[in-house]
């Protein structure tokens, strides 16, 4: 999280609100033509769908919960009672030049 390149102009972003020890992930990324656009596929996923993350030597299970918009303004707030075991994916959607796309997945294993 500490790194120059955690930062969405060169690839996905670990938003700083992310509680790693909690399993608590704010993932930020790009959609669009632009060669770090890294979320293009989000508009595919479905409520039930696992989402796999790979941490140190670890693999992560989460299962899609919930797809929504958002009017885009740099801003998200999650839930408060989702401050652990979530994962929440943020990027612009391809569909609404206005929204950004909000991926919300569950802690499974």
């Amino acid at each position: 999280m500490d790194s120059s390149f955690n930062d969405v102009d060169f690839h996905v972003q670990i938003l700083e609100e992310s509680k790693l020890e909690n399993f608590f992930f704010l993932f930020a990324g790009h959609s669009g033509d632009g060669m770090v656009s890294y979320f293009n596929d989000l508009e595919y996923l479905e409520e039930g769908d696992i989402i796999l993350i790979f941490m140190d030597d670890k693999k992560i299970f989460y299962v899609v919960e919930k797809i929504y918009y958002i009017q885009k303004t740099g801003k998200f707030f999650a839930p408060l009672e989702n401050m652990e075991n979530m994962l929440y994916l943020i990027t612009c959607s391809l569909k609404y030049y206005d929204k950004q796309l909000i991926v919300q997945a569950r802690l499974v294993d």
